[in-house]
């Protein structure tokens, strides 16, 4: 049974100390956002979240997204489920997830938006980057004089977040190989949040997204628009396809990838979720494919034919 949750303490005007409210009632210091929810006649108290809630809460995240939610994330999580409760007109955490719950595969989104992080930015450990344009790119170059072939490069952002990642490798492609061959390349983006995938498909971003762009690129491939955000032109566009894809489901049909950037995202998943992901990601990688995941995210028992090439970067092996 939830346990019992106690609203958040309204002030009822009587303390000697405090600020004055609209009403000339004074009130404890409070921030901003409780003293106007404490003026409002219509808004339904706060309530905390139960340990049951959460324990709920926590496992339909795990079972839907594969985030493991820690203990010390509750805070954050009722945070980001509040406005929701408040868009339902409902009172309780509870009442909320029995709402999720009979939405079924639809929850998914409504779940990623709440608990997915977009915190990210354009060439992101660029070190990284400089391992895709001076090693993986030459050997795509070789490869490519080798044969006559003309299919297309897959490059895959997964876990692209709001598509800062996606745009660099289009930018990196462009930028750093033959015209002939920066021409095959397609870049492929997705994301388990629709509300990230959605900016993501806008293109707009604020100028600390861009700041470590390699110089010059920048205003090649983006323009600035009256309110200071940059907006990706459309040739840099056209290069990217975002789609809304939860990484526990299967991996998009283009596969097999030439190139697949998975980072910062396993961090946040289950163990077992994580090795699960590892192996689909390696699996969906072309021979003498290239895999990179975050800087901290490492695999200390690759699949087999899986080599490890650089910091966090991995290669299936050729045939």
């Amino acid at each position: 049974m939830p346990q019992t949750r106690k609203p958040y303490r309204r002030f009822d005007g009587s303390s000697a100390s405090g600020i004055f409210g609209g009403d000339g009632l004074r009130r404890p210091w409070l921030p901003r956002r409780l003293v106007s929810r404490s003026n409002s006649a219509v808004d339904p108290p706060m309530f905390e979240m139960s340990d049951s809630e959460f324990a709920l809460f926590r496992d339909f995240v795990l079972e839907m997204t594969g985030i493991l939610l820690r203990p010390e994330k509750r805070t954050l999580l009722e945070n980001r489920l509040r406005p929701r409760l408040r868009a339902h007109a409902m009172t309780s955490y509870l009442e909320y997830y029995t709402h999720l719950r009979g939405l079924g595969p639809g929850a998914v989104g409504e779940l990623a938006n709440a608990v997915t992080t977009d915190t990210t930015e354009c060439w992101r450990s660029p070190h990284q980057w400089d391992f895709l344009i001076g090693t993986v790119f030459p050997v795509l170059e070789s490869q490519a004089a080798a044969t006559t072939s003309t299919r297309a490069l897959l490059l895959w952002s997964a876990g692209c977040s709001t598509g800062e990642e996606a745009y660099s490798l289009a930018i990196a492609a462009a930028e750093s190989l033959p015209t002939p061959l920066a021409r095959r390349v397609q870049v492929l983006a997705t994301d388990v949040s629709p509300r990230a995938i959605e900016r993501a498909c806008q293109g707009r971003y604020r100028p600390a997204r861009l700041a470590k762009l390699p110089p010059g690129t920048l205003e090649r491939h983006f323009t600035p628009e009256p309110d200071g955000t940059w907006l990706a032109q459309p040739a840099l566009r056209e290069r990217v396809v975002f789609r809304i894809q939860n990484l526990l489901d299967p991996v998009p049909a283009q596969s097999p990838f030439t190139v697949i950037f998975c980072r910062n995202v396993m961090i946040y998943f289950a163990e077992a979720v994580r090795q699960r992901l590892v192996d689909r990601l390696c699996a969906a990688l072309a021979p003498g494919g290239w895999l990179f995941l975050g800087p901290s995210e490492m695999l200390f028992d690759p699949p087999a034919g899986i080599e490890h090439r650089a910091p966090s970067v991995y290669r299936r092996s050729l045939p």
